[in-house]
C-alpha cells in the first residue's frame, strides 16, 4: 500500500498489529521507499539462487553491527494476525487495501528491511554493490530487469527428432529455466559444442581401424581447429533444410545496425564473400525483398556463385550464431558487448536461428 492507502485504511491496520510511524524514505528525485516505524522496505528484484529459505531471515551487519535483515517471504503463506513486526510491515508494504481483510496472505516477493539509522549510509556506499557483496538486487522504482517475450500464436511440431542423452537434456533443461535471453542462447549453443566431440567420436567409430589408422591422426587433428570451423562442419553435416534456415536470417532486417557491428566492426577472422564481412554488401542484401531466400538476391548482392547458395547459408549461419555468443560470453575490450537493452535482439531474431539448427541436428 501507498502513505495515502495506510492512512486512509489506518483503523484496519491498527486493528491487526500496531504502528506508530509511516512515511516515506526519498533518496533520490526518482527513487524511494516505505518507511514503517524505524525500518525501510525494500523490495528484492534479484537473489541468489543458492540462498536456503529454511530460515525466515538472514542478518546483514555493517562492521559488526546489525543494521537490517533480508526476509524470505517469496510465495509463503503466513497467518495476517501471527505475523512479526517486520513481516507485517513488509505487508503493508506490499498488500492491496481489500487484502486487510484477509486471514491469510501469500508474499510475492523476498524483502530486505533496513534501519532508519543505517539507511542513508547504506544507500551512500552499499546498496548499488549489493549484488557483488550480498548476491541480491532491489528493486527500484523503475525495474531494470524486464526480460524481453513475445507472442507465440502456434507452435508447429515438424518431423519427428531423435531422443536426447542425458547431458543433452540437462543442457536444455537450463536453457528453459533462463529468464534472461543471453543466458538461454549460451544453453543451447552448449549444446552444439556437445555435438562437436560427439561428432568426431562418431567418426572414429566408423573407421576400420587395421586399413584406416592413419585417418585416426587426421581426425584428431579437428582439435586444432578453431571452433568456428567445427561448427561450420557441424552444420554442413546435418542442416539440409537451406529454405528454413534463410527464412531465420532474413529476420536480421529490423537490427541491421547492430548485426553490423556485430558481425562486421567487431567480426573475427577472414574476410570472406561467404561470411559478407563486408558492410556495403551487407546492407544491400539485407534491404533486398527476397534477402537470403533466393540465390538471385544472394548472388548480386553478396557476390556468391549460384552453385555455393548453400554453402554461403551454412557458412552465414555458423559464423553469426559463433559471433553472437562471443559477444555474449566473452565480456571484454575486443568483442561487442550485448547488454540487457538489446536482449529483443537475442529473442526475436538469434534465439530462433540457433534453434532452428538444433531442430534439424536432431532430426531422425
Amino acid at each position: 500500500m501507498t502513505i495515502v492507502e495506510i492512512n486512509d485504511n489506518l483503523s484496519d491496520v491498527l486493528q491487526i498489529n500496531s504502528l506508530a510511524t509511516f512515511s516515506e524514505y526519498k533518496y533520490s528525485n526518482s527513487l524511494s521507499f516505505l518507511q514503517l516505524d524505524n525500518s525501510v522496505i525494500h523490495k528484492i528484484e534479484l537473489l541468489n539462487k543458492s540462498y536456503q529459505k529454511s530460515v525466515i531471515n538472514t542478518s546483514i551487519k555493517l562492521a559488526g553491527l546489525p543494521i537490517g535483515d533480508i526476509f524470505y517471504l517469496k510465495n509463503q503463506t503466513y497467518t495476517i494476525a501471527s505475523l512479526s513486526d517486520s513481516s507485517f510491515y513488509i505487508f503493508l508494504a506490499e498488500c492491496e487495501p481489500t487484502d486487510l481483510a484477509l486471514s491469510e496472505y501469500t508474499f510475492k516477493n523476498d524483502y530486505l528491511l533496513v534501519h532508519t539509522d543505517y539507511v542513508d549510509e547504506f544507500h551512500v556506499k552499499y546498496s548499488e554493490t549489493s549484488v557483488v557483496w550480498g548476491g541480491f538486487k532491489l528493486s527500484e522504482n523503475a525495474s531494470v530487469i524486464n526480460y524481453h517475450t513475445k507472442e507465440v500464436p502456434v507452435i508447429e511440431i515438424g518431423e519427428e527428432l531423435k531422443s536426447l542423452d542425458d547431458y543433452a537434456k540437462d543442457s536444455i533443461y537450463r536453457a528453459l529455466e533462463q529468464k534472461s535471453a543471453f543466458e538461454r542462447f549460451l544453453k543451447f549453443y552448449h549444446l552444439l559444442e556437445l555435438e562437436f566431440d560427439y561428432g568426431l567420436i562418431k567418426k572414429i567409430k566408423q573407421l576400420n581401424i587395421p586399413n584406416e589408422s592413419n585417418t585416426i591422426g587426421d581426425l584428431l587433428n579437428e582439435y586444432n581447429r578453431s571452433e568456428l570451423e567445427r561448427l561450420t562442419d557441424l552444420l554442413t553435416s546435418y542442416c539440409n533444410d537451406i529454405s528454413s534456415l534463410a527464412e531465420k536470417l532474413n529476420t536480421i532486417r529490423p537490427y541491421k545496425a547492430l548485426g553490423a557491428e556485430i558481425f562486421i566492426k567487431f567480426g573475427k577472422g577472414t574476410k570472406t564473400n561467404m561470411r559478407l564481412n563486408d558492410q556495403l554488401k551487407f546492407e544491400a542484401l539485407i534491404d533486398d525483398t527476397d534477402a537470403f531466400k533466393t540465390t538471385s538476391s544472394v548472388s548480386r548482392h553478396a557476390s556468391v556463385a549460384p552453385g555455393d547458395y548453400n554453402k554461403f547459408i551454412l557458412s552465414i549461419t555458423a559464423y553469426w550464431i559463433y559471433r553472437i555468443r562471443c559477444s555474449i560470453a566473452h565480456f571484454k575490450i575486443g568483442e561487442y558487448i550485448l547488454t540487457r537493452d538489446k536482449e529483443d535482439f537475442i529473442v526475436e531474431f538469434a534465439e530462433p536461428l540457433i534453434k532452428e539448427v538444433l531442430i534439424q541436428f536432431y532430426k531422425k
